[in-house]
């Protein structure tokens, strides 16, 4: 791996922790042009000035050195599509109670706007109006 890539690297996880160049300095407690010279590749290091780098970036150092993939972009995609797959399931219970109770105020299978028998008011369930909107989210 070359300077410019571990420096790029230390660039993405700074960002990521929302930290300017002069934040990331003091925490690594170097100069602002030192941390921008890692950054440009242009910097030499001593090992431990990698390792407080890395840790202060909570980050493995292989990871800074492209050894390891970074599986946080991966496992945010995965709890993502569980959490989707969580609103459905949930979803689903819902509408099926939503049938329930249509069918104990006497709402038609067929969901058309209708009167309610027991108040006259008119009614229809919007996700059958908009059908669109039903977990439109996690499509």
């Amino acid at each position: 791996m070359t300077r410019e890539a571990f420096g790029e690297k230390v660039r993405q996880y700074r960002l990521r922790q929302g930290w300017d160049q002069q934040e990331l300095a003091k925490r690594i407690q170097k100069s602002v042009p030192t941390v921008s010279r890692v950054e440009g590749g242009t910097q030499n290091l001593k090992l431990v000035d990698i390792l407080v780098i890395a840790d202060v970036l909570g980050v493995p150092v292989v990871v800074l050195f492209g050894g390891v993939p970074d599986v946080t972009e991966g496992l945010t995609a995965v709890l993502i599509a569980a959490q989707c797959q969580q609103v459905k399931t949930k979803a689903k219970e819902l509408l099926q109670e939503a049938d329930k109770l249509d069918a104990l105020v006497g709402v038609p299978p067929d969901n058309s706007p209708t009167s309610l028998p027991s108040s006259g008011l008119h009614y229809f369930k919007p996700l059958d109006v908009f059908p669109d909107l039903r977990l439109a989210a996690c499509a």
